[in-house]
């Protein structure tokens, strides 16, 4: 296992609370430059031998099923306050539960990490749809907390496949959601152009508590007890939404970094990769063709809708 450096505080904010952009950007390039990657070597690079995708695709349909039924009797049934709110929480509990079976999922693929199809991805417009929707899936208070900071005036082009990109943002959020302790709820969704070093990067900020990063990866590592033989047991469910987005990225080429912000808070980055080094991964010349990927608004309902007012 490789030698893991702790990322340093990320000084980003200025004196008014908002993120500077120049400073969040010079504090990833020099987390980059010092490769301060919490969780390099915590998921075993191995091929896992089950029938997750077939499973997971049952269960998907009736996670879905179940979750437009509730949404059916919100709509249409007259229903107290009190009966909506346990509808509205079961819709919640659902989004969690299915976020765990994902995230499973993700961690018993078979398939190779270069297998992965990718696609070209506008980032920052890809980052403004994320927010745009997860604002209309939330109560109006909390969707206005949630905010977006482009760390860039262009178009901020990389390589992803849009669900896994999806599922990993999804992850970042809903951890900020359920740790976060600032007053406003508020979230940032970040993102930055790592020009010295041909990157893009996806970060979310929250202001609550902040993350003890030692032990969070202690707690990933342990959780693993068994996979030379190509298999994985977990003692608990904590910390392996971070190991399947530490796969994820593996799959994108690119890498997870966590840190904690001056003043309170976290800091989730997903460091995209130089598009130079993926190249035989995508079809066609990025600069050839427009965006071609969107948020996958279904896995983003599924998990995040009614979560800020129910399950804080």
């Amino acid at each position: 296992m490789n030698e893991t450096k702790i990322t340093d505080l990320f000084e980003c904010l200025t004196d008014d609370g908002k993120v500077s952009t120049v400073a969040l950007r010079g504090c990833i390039q020099s987390a980059v430059e010092n490769k301060m990657f919490a969780f390099d070597g915590v998921c075993p690079k191995l091929r896992f031998t089950d029938m997750g995708d077939f499973v997971m695709k049952d269960f998907e349909d009736s996670f879905f099923e179940a979750h437009d039924t509730y949404e059916y009797i919100l709509e249409n049934e007259k229903l107290s306050q009190n009966g909506q709110s346990v509808i509205q929480r079961s819709m919640s509990s659902l989004g969690g539960f299915y976020l765990r079976a994902r995230n499973l999922t993700e961690l018993s693929h078979t398939a190779g990490i270069d297998d992965m199809r990718l696609e070209p991805v506008d980032l920052s417009e890809y980052a403004a749809q994320f927010v745009e929707y997860l604002r209309s899936l939330l109560p109006d208070k909390d969707g206005k907390a949630i905010r977006l900071v482009r760390g860039t005036r262009k178009s901020l082009m990389c390589a992803a496949e849009r669900t896994t990109l999806t599922l990993i943002l999804v992850n970042f959020v809903h951890n900020a959601l359920r740790h976060s302790r600032s007053e406003d709820g508020r979230i940032d969704i970040a993102v930055s152009r790592l020009g010295k070093y041909n990157r893009a990067a996806l970060s979310v900020i929250d202001y609550g508590i902040g993350v003890d990063v030692k032990k969070l990866r202690g707690v990933m590592e342990r959780n693993i007890v068994r996979a030379e033989d190509g298999s994985l047991r977990f003692r608990k469910y904590r910390g392996c939404g971070l190991i399947a987005c530490r796969r994820m990225a593996d799959a994108l080429g690119g890498n997870i970094m966590v840190g904690n912000v001056a003043g309170g808070g976290a800091i989730f980055t997903l460091i995209m990769p130089d598009p130079s080094e993926i190249k035989d991964r995508v079809p066609l010349s990025m600069s050839d063709v427009p965006a071609a990927a969107v948020p996958d608004r279904k896995l983003i309902k599924i998990v995040l809708q009614n979560f800020a007012r129910y399950e804080k």
